[in-house]
């Protein structure tokens, strides 16, 4: 099958299942599933936050007290566009979708999600919250993950709900983690992507930790989904392109351009995503400062 049959629509669910395979932190935190219109760059938009709720004591002569689902919002600003764009040679004109998916979407959607990854984890800097993580040693501190008590304690004082703890941590603290066998380890965390399952380390005091190549040396944060948001929406079809396609799940939306460069005579592919992120509660996350070990 040459690519006559290859179209950006199918180009960018190809894409689209790639971003999601190589990024760690899309199926970790907050993402509105809205199916707004296509935005532009620089637009604010209106997401709704996770609704809570008070359990109420029941008492038999009174019934049951009905609560009021207010839903609150918070605005987000579509500020960021990550974009690859690609010359495809007409040597290469007779690819079919599983070897353009190879050569040419995953590693574009690589670096796209480690983009997104770089983004949603910048949001750390919004923590104010934070625990000092021992330095490994081998005779004096061989189970430095026990500071993931404190970020622990600090979490569950402030009523973070104890189900869906996530703890995301640079190379370098992840490898003093893989030293302590006080962690839990387990080989599957679900259907949440290739990265998430590959960058995966233990479990311990409660989060599950995850390593990502994505955040400062010696930095990583604590947190329930509900502490950042990450948002998406479509990018308007361009008028003057030869051909285009969009395609948009669970709040994710990648555009895919096929268009025709005369001047040097050769296709041309390009990859976008319309996105922003926000932190909605700085207080649902812990931020992790490591040590330098000795060794």
């Amino acid at each position: 099958m040459s690519n006559t049959f290859i179209t950006p629509s199918l180009i960018a669910r190809q894409a689209l299942a790639s971003l999601y395979a190589n990024s760690v932190m899309l199926p970790l935190v907050y993402r509105d599933y809205s199916s707004d219109f296509s935005a532009n760059q620089g637009d604010t938009i209106t997401i709704r936050k996770p609704a809570t709720f008070t359990a109420q004591e029941y008492d038999v002569s009174v019934g049951t007290v009905r609560q009021t689902v207010t839903e609150s919002s918070t605005s987000v600003t579509l500020d960021t566009i990550f974009d690859v764009t690609i010359p495809i040679p007409s040597l290469d004109a007779t690819l079919e979708i599983g070897e353009l998916t190879t050569q040419v979407i995953n590693p574009a959607m690589e670096a796209i999600s480690q983009a997104v990854d770089t983004l949603v984890l910048s949001l750390r800097d919004d923590v104010v919250q934070e625990v000092t993580l021992s330095a490994y040693d081998a005779s004096t501190n061989p189970h430095p993950m026990q500071d993931m008590l404190d970020a622990k304690r600090i979490l569950s004082v402030a009523k973070v709900p104890m189900s869906n703890r996530y703890a995301v941590v640079d190379p370098y603290i992840a490898s003093q983690w893989g030293r302590d066998d006080n962690a839990v380890r387990a080989d599957a965390v679900g259907d949440n992507g290739t990265a998430l399952r590959e960058g995966w380390l233990n479990r311990y005091a409660g989060f599950d930790n995850v390593e990502s190549n994505n955040i400062d040396d010696f930095t990583g944060v604590a947190f329930h989904p509900t502490a950042f948001s990450f948002v998406s929406r479509p990018l308007a079809l361009p008028k003057g392109a030869a051909s285009a396609g969009i395609v948009t799940y669970k709040g994710l939306s990648v555009r895919a351009i096929w268009d025709y460069d005369a001047q040097y005579k050769t296709d041309v592919l390009s990859l976008d995503l319309l996105c922003g992120a926000k932190t909605l509660d700085a207080d649902r996350a812990v931020a992790l400062n490591g040590l330098a070990d000795s060794v």
